[in-house]
């Protein structure tokens, strides 16, 4: 049963593979993937890191959080159950994403943001931070439409989650920067990444609470690693190099961050949103290759990212239950 539930989203994609340039069925594809995603998300019970976490905040009046994420608390309480904070989250995970696929109508970009490790699989887990992203992917199309409504949208993100602030100042950096910005920008960060061990011992004499602070796990080094790599096999030349460039300075802040605590590189994820936007057309710069090895590819790495989440003892995503009780 579990396993069947996180398949159901590829379920349909694999069967009509090879039908998928006809618009009309692309859509509706499109459409039941999400569908899915959005069921799996609002009827879980007990599934993922923030479901007990959360829980109690609704029960004991904890949500100390941003002011979209308490209101809807708010409206939670006032509807009489805790099961409704699930389902206006995934709505709203869902919402930003079902409008993108409207206007970009690509099935790649719900194939990457299912099965990319740092999407749909942590909505189970950090359920704030995902609406955040959520509605970050949003705003980077509007951005990339050079759409001034993309600044909203990003605002929106971080009444959500505070994290997403990172990536509102980055878009404000590449929408008013030039080049030489840019350029800055990332050898600024190179820099901090090759001394940062340096620069980190100046400061704790002035902060000595630094000191606590423990460099990245094997886990999160590892993670990084998986998204280079992914970042070298999906370089294609007929791409947008600001797509590549985000990722890449989303990377390098990665290390940054494994470096002082390996939490605080989630803040990264925004950076990888560039991904899902890839046309996936061809691999390592110039190799072309058929639609279904993009599809083995982004299975393969959604398999494995949930078996590293089914394996923890808190939060585990095994067994699948849902509120319905089956």
């Amino acid at each position: 049963m579990t396993v069947f539930v996180y398949y159901m989203p590829f379920m349909f994609l694999f069967l009509l593979l090879y039908n998928t340039h006809r618009s009309s069925l692309k859509m509706l594809v499109g459409f039941y993937m999400l569908l899915t995603i959005f069921l799996i998300l609002a009827l879980r019970y007990d599934v993922g890191w923030d479901y007990m976490s959360y829980s109690k905040a609704f029960k004991y009046g904890y949500d100390n959080f941003e002011y979209l994420s308490s209101l809807i608390f708010d409206i939670s309480r006032f509807l009489g159950s805790v099961n409704y904070v699930f389902l206006i989250y995934a709505f709203l995970t869902i919402l930003p994403l079902l409008l993108v696929f409207y206007l970009e109508r690509k099935l790649s970009f719900i194939v990457c943001y299912i099965s990319l490790p740092f999407f749909f699989i942590e909505s189970f887990s950090v359920i704030r931070q995902e609406v955040a992203l959520s509605f970050c992917i949003l705003g980077y199309l509007l951005y990339l439409r050079r759409d001034i409504k993309a600044f909203l949208v990003l605002m929106v993100a971080v009444g959500f989650h505070s994290s997403a602030i990172v990536f509102l100042l980055m878009i404000i950096v590449l929408w008013f920067g030039n080049r030489l910005v840019k350029l800055c920008i990332l050898t600024s960060l190179v820099i901090l990444a090759v001394y940062f061990d340096s620069i980190f011992s100046l400061f704790i004499p002035f902060f000595p609470t630094l000191s606590f602070y423990n460099s990245g796990s094997s886990y999160g080094l590892l993670s990084v690693l998986s998204v280079f790599l992914l970042f070298i096999i999906s370089l294609n030349k007929s791409d947008n190099l600001e797509h590549y460039y985000l990722i890449l300075v989303g990377i390098i802040l990665n290390i940054i961050l494994l470096n002082f605590d390996s939490a605080l590189a989630r803040l990264c994820w925004y950076f990888y949103i560039p991904f899902c936007f890839l046309t996936w057309s061809r691999f390592f710069f110039k190799l072309k290759v058929g639609h279904w090895f993009f599809y083995l590819v982004m299975l393969f790495l959604y398999s494995y990212s949930l078996m590293l989440k089914s394996s923890l003892e808190n939060g585990s995503y095994l067994p699948y239950q849902t509120i319905l009780g089956v």
